[in-house]
């Protein structure tokens, strides 16, 4: 019975169980073979032992709880089947009309042609310039996160097969075509890495890409996750693009602090830094926001809304203030 109440976790948990279930076997079950008594400095080892594994249990299911209440990439990169993600966002700044965007991310499992084979479909409007496909210019980098505006929209198609899918590794090859609206073929090779160090979690990921238009580049992120006690989740994530085309590294650096109230509402506070390596490691502006979460239908349909202030280089680093409202639903499974 407390096996199965042990659900899917790691190698080292399934064994902790296992011992766990044995030490709460009837006696009569070992009535006719008695063990010998486990000396008292190996009782303690054990106790310490299962101890340490239930508090790194808490961690990493508090992290769950916390930060995967706002979709990310990560989240997206280390779900396993078949779902869709559609965004309508709205965003408005200072002496600007309030401009609407939609985003959708599909990606299908094919478990007829392989288990391993995915069918991705996206559009890219609004993502994350660090962690876009890495075709965008350091200008454009520069404009669309610090000022929370859109570049030219494009969709693509693309086919992708993971060589290896486990908890801890994540090795995919990307193959498909960017519209823009010229179809623009593009390759990627990707890599990426979970640690588990003491409270931390670690999470690596690095690779080359390649774009017909744009030609050769490379994209690395490290992301520090831990929880702060129960509500509270800490999440460091710093991230490096280099183009062969401009020979020149993009660079961006982020803080979040996610706390969730209740059941369904969270905030997360976050502050950024961006740079480029060429003519010299320079600044080209940093921002802070705030985004307010809330759970509207069970755990697929979300709302946000949230204040943006970015200080970019190309406006003399002047405070340039912006607000977004957005409606997230998500359809599948993770």
């Amino acid at each position: 019975m407390l096996l199965k109440k042990c659900g899917f976790i790691p190698i080292t948990g399934s064994l902790i169980c296992l011992v766990l279930a044995l030490l709460s076997a009837p006696q009569w079950a070992l009535a006719d073979h008695e063990a010998p008594a486990i000396p008292d400095t190996r009782k303690y080892s054990l106790l310490l032992d299962e101890t340490h594994a239930k508090l790194s249990r808490g961690f990493n299911t508090t992290i769950s709880n916390i930060d995967n209440f706002f979709s990310t990439q990560r989240i997206e990169d280390e779900s396993t089947g078949s779902r869709a993600v559609l965004r309508l966002t709205g965003t408005m700044q200072e002496g600007q009309i309030f401009n609407f965007n939609p985003d959708f991310k599909l990606r299908i499992r094919l478990p007829k042609l392989s288990k391993r084979l995915h069918l991705v479909i996206q559009g890219d409007v609004g993502s994350n310039p660090l962690e876009d496909d890495g075709d965008l210019s350091p200008e454009e980098i520069s404009e669309q996160d610090l000022q929370q505006t859109t570049v030219d929209a494009t969709h693509s198609i693309a086919l992708r097969y993971y060589h290896r899918q486990t908890q801890r590794w994540n090795i995919s090859t990307t193959s498909g075509l960017k519209f823009r609206p010229i179809p623009d073929p593009f390759l990627r090779l990707r890599a990426r890495r979970l640690m588990l160090l003491a409270d931390w979690d670690l999470r690596l990921s690095a690779g080359p890409f390649w774009f017909e238009t744009k030609g050769l580049g490379f994209d690395a992120t490290m992301e520090w996750e831990r929880p702060l006690g129960l509500k509270y989740n800490f999440r460091s994530t710093s991230g490096m693009k280099w183009m062969n085309e401009t020979d020149m590294y993009d660079l961006g650096q982020n803080f979040y602090l996610t706390h969730k109230f209740g059941d369904q509402q969270a905030v997360q506070w976050r502050a950024g830094a961006f740079g480029q390596s060429k003519p010299a490691l320079i600044l080209t502006g940093y921002l802070v926001s705030v985004t307010y979460r809330q759970q509207l239908h069970y755990e697929w349909l979300y709302v946000e809304a949230g204040p943006v202030l970015s200080f970019p280089k190309t406006r003399g680093f002047e405070p340039t203030p912006s607000f977004f409202v957005g409606v997230e639903a998500t359809f599948g499974r993770f």
